[in-house]
Formats: structure tokens, C-alpha cells, sequence
């Protein structure tokens, strides 16, 4: 069985460079990308089988990246787990009517991350 393709969309180069890593380690192929312009792009190319998006983002922010996401139909069917500092109730209702699978709350354990990145992907 081939590695799950993850695609992660997140500014911060640290905590981009880290959960990549994370991914990587637990046999994930992973794209990075640091902006909402060029994580839509990839994941129009590359077809993830998951999605971990940044509400907060340069340009273009992780709200139009996901309605952008779902409006398409070539990454329409692409779970996408919204992750962000936003702790608020709006921010979570907000980014499920745009059509986010979940949404996770930074910052995270490695393992808490690996654990959903799996059960999203229904291999628990």
C-alpha cells in the first residue's frame, strides 16, 4: 500500500518544517507549502489524500483556501483538518460550513498529531 499523501499549508517555517518532519517520520509523503496561493496550487497538481490547513496565512488566508478547495472539482472530495491558534467557537463553525473534515487546535503533540492524521484517513 502506498504512503498517504499529505499536503500541509502552514506560515509559520518552524512549525511547518516540524510537523512536516512528524509526517515524514510516521511514513507520510508530505508537500509543504507556506502560503494559501501555493498550497491550492499543489494540491490542484499533486491530489493529497489529506489536507492540514492554517486559518492564518499570507495572502490569500486558510478560509478562502478552503472554500476554494471545495468549490473545485478536482479537490472538492479532499479532506481537509483545518489547524490554527484560533480557539474560537466562530472560527470552528465558520470553517465546517466551508466544508472542513475537523478541526484541530494548535498547539499539538507529535503523536496527538499522527493519531488524527491516521483516523482521518480510517487507518487506526
Amino acid at each position: 500500500m502506498p504512503n498517504a499523501k499529505i499536503l500541509l499549508i502552514e506560515d509559520d517555517l518552524v512549525l511547518l518544517q516540524t510537523m512536516g518532519h512528524v509526517l515524514k517520520w510516521n511514513e507520510f509523503d508530505v508537500q509543504l507549502s507556506g502560503d494559501g496561493e501555493e498550497g491550492l496550487e499543489t494540491a490542484l497538481s499533486w491530489q493529497p489524500d489529506l489536507i492540514l490547513l492554517d486559518l492564518v496565512l499570507p495572502g490569500m488566508d486558510g478560509f478562502e483556501v478552503l472554500a476554494k478547495l471545495k468549490a473545485s472539482p478536482a479537490t472538492r472530495d479532499i479532506p481537509v483538518v483545518v489547524i490554527t491558534g484560533y480557539a474560537g467557537e466562530q472560527s470552528a463553525r465558520r470553517a465546517e460550513a466551508l466544508g472542513a473534515a475537523a478541526y484541530l487546535p494548535k498547539p499539538m503533540r507529535a503523536q496527538e498529531l499522527v493519531r488524527k492524521v491516521e483516523a482521518w484517513l480510517g487507518r487506526e
